[in-house]
């Protein structure tokens, strides 16, 4: 392996974050499976150079999850689901294709923190846009009009809730990133004034602006995974360095800034206006989901074993289509629940699959926790952000979503790299 291998590994990976922002271009555009299979095609072939180039080996871990996946591909061919569903499949190769490349990235933990930091400075730009677009003009998205969800804060998305994904995410992504900067020992009092000032200023706006989308998005779900994220974040880190008696931050110091905190969401809430407030109000009275989950339960019974495909959901929401029902489910393009979704598309078996391709991953972060000394946030911000999208999964299809998709299997690629122990990888 030459010289140049391991700079050039760097410059792929380095370009990979923006395969993921450039996927909220077909959100606009109408062909959106022709966009998602060229995006898909780049991401697989920045993971095919990234392999190559890179001086890290890939574990078993990802072959097996190749394999499985050229299998997958392969029954999806027999069963003659390709015609409607390759953009899916594609969509969910790529994803793999991303995650491989953060976990290449992620041996290098000086790399890792430079890429965190642009993921962050991609997402929290964004996230600045969509909240002054919406400011400006809420019945348009970046100057085209919405068919739905048009009083609250959607862009770059069509659906709120998916955007209260995504931008809960860049929250806790924010908030990872400013208790880095918080808990960094100081010579002097001023030298942490001047690093939370300097340092923490675009993690700051980027918090900010990203929880206030939150709220904007009008999504109680998304409100609520996203708060209790960042509450188990802060709870987390305090508690982790506490026990380590490494926390340079006092009581007061915490409680001023958990009071800052406070004050600033409460503000934020109520310059909501009354749309959240309301859809909270009648959060009891509303049985949409309920109705929807007990629809999409009886899909499942249709093929339980191996499902009807990627991209078949319209199919079967016309096949569980009744008359009491018909008015609700004729509107939706999605189960609302990525769990139910998956278990109609890919049966008990992908399903099965799926887990045991993802759980080790996760199970290996967590235990990075236990190896590594240091960049433990980005780890715990990780598995954070991994109960935030798990429990908005339950109401919503955030994850149906390539960008959302390919932007959450990045950060979990990046914290697998980052969690394999080695005296090599503390730099």
């Amino acid at each position: 392996m030459s010289r140049r291998a391991p700079t050039l590994a760097a410059s792929l990976v380095w370009a990979s974050p923006l395969v993921v922002p450039l996927a909220s271009i077909p959100l606009y555009g109408g062909d959106t499976p022709a966009a998602t299979l060229a995006l898909s095609g780049i991401a697989f072939l920045l993971a095919a150079l990234a392999v190559i180039f890179s001086p890290q080996r890939p574990i078993q871990l990802p072959l097996v999850g190749a394999f499985f996946y050229v299998a997958f591909i392969g029954f999806a061919r027999y069963q003659g689901w390709l015609s409607s569903g390759m953009h899916e499949y594609a969509a969910l190769g790529a994803c793999g294709a991303i995650c491989l490349v953060g976990y290449l990235a992620g041996h290098n933990g000086r790399l890792v923190e430079r890429l965190w930091q642009w993921s962050l400075w991609a997402g929290g730009a964004l996230a600045v846009a969509a909240f002054l677009d919406f400011a400006l003009d809420p019945e348009f998205s970046f100057g085209r009009p919405r068919p739905y969800h048009s009083e609250r804060l959607a862009a770059p998305f069509l659906s709120a809730n998916t955007a209260a994904t995504f931008y809960g995410i860049i929250a806790v992504m924010s908030a990872a990133e400013l208790s880095r900067i918080l808990s960094a020992p100081a010579a002097h009092p001023l030298k942490t004034v001047e690093r939370i000032v300097v340092r923490g200023l675009f993690p700051t706006t980027f918090l900010l602006f990203a929880f206030s989308n939150v709220i904007l998005s009008a999504s109680r779900a998304g409100l609520v995974a996203t708060s209790t994220a960042l509450l188990f974040l802060v709870l987390w880190e305090v508690l982790s360095r506490l026990l380590r008696g490494r926390l340079s931050l006092s009581l007061a110091k915490v409680s001023s800034f958990g009071g800052i905190l406070i004050l600033v969401a409460g503000a934020l809430f109520l310059a909501s206006g009354d749309l959240l407030q309301d859809r909270l109000a009648s959060a009891g009275e509303d049985d949409t989901r309920i109705v929807l989950l007990q629809a999409y339960s009886s899909a499942v019974d249709l093929e339980p074993v191996f499902g009807h495909g990627l991209g078949s959901f319209a199919w079967v929401n016309d096949l569980i289509v009744t008359p009491e029902n018909a008015d609700l489910l004729q509107t939706q393009g999605a189960a609302h629940n990525v769990y139910l979704q998956w278990l109609i598309q890919a049966g008990i078996v992908g399903t099965a699959l799926l887990a045991f391709i993802l759980l080790p991953i996760l199970l290996s972060i967590f235990m990075g926790l236990f190896r590594r000394r240091r960049r433990t946030t980005y780890l715990r911000a990780t598995l954070c952000i991994v109960m935030l999208v798990g429990a908005h999964g339950m109401v919503d299809y955030a994850l149906e979503i390539p960008m959302v998709a390919w932007w959450f299997a990045w950060i979990i690629g990046l914290a697998a790299g980052l969690s394999v122990k080695g005296a090599s990888h503390e730099n």
